[in-house]
């Protein structure tokens, strides 16, 4: 497996420290980044949980945005 590029935790926090807000234009952003976040986290599930590996390819896991945004819009 390639390493993983030293930005991407940088800019996986970055976005974490975004203001949440509840305007449309931010929860867009929230569901954007929620859904990019879950995809590179994917290939590192197994049936025991996430491998230790995952957070340095992704950075932290991202909050489910649907409490403060409400359910998905469409892609």
């Amino acid at each position: 497996m390639a390493p993983a590029s030293s930005s991407a935790p940088a800019k996986q926090a970055q976005r974490l420290t975004t203001p949440r807000g509840s305007s449309d234009q931010d929860c867009r952003l929230r569901w954007r980044e929620y859904r990019r976040s879950q995809a590179c986290f994917a290939p590192f599930i197994t049936v025991y949980g996430i491998k230790a590996e995952a957070f340095q390819a992704c950075g932290p896991e991202l909050r489910d945005p649907s409490a403060e945004c409400g359910p998905p819009p469409d892609p």
